[in-house]
């Protein structure tokens, strides 16, 4: 009966720290899933506000911008331009 009782006790204790550690394995798991998403958004939110400023630049004036049609342009390139093209290069520092 001793014996009975002894393991029971055991068992009950082994399974509560199980419970505690599987409890603080979860409560970990989901900080570091809210901290990645936090950093995720954050970064979506850099670039979302580099390609704004970018675009904010380019919607200025029409007569504040010149575009190079010449020969000189057409000989680099290699053909006529329709369209002014644009290359936007965006460095992160």
């Amino acid at each position: 009966m001793i014996q009975y009782w002894w393991k029971t006790l055991v068992w009950k204790q082994l399974h509560k720290q199980r419970q505690a550690i599987l409890k603080n394995y979860v409560v970990q798991e989901q900080a570091a899933v809210k901290l990645q998403s936090w950093v995720r958004m954050w970064q979506c939110h850099q670039r979302y506000c580099q390609v704004c400023n970018a675009i904010c630049i380019l919607q200025a004036p029409k007569s504040c911008f010149t575009f190079q049609t010449n020969d000189v342009s057409q000989a680099q390139y290699g053909g006529t331009f329709n369209q002014p093209e644009f290359h936007i290069e965006i460095l992160s520092v």
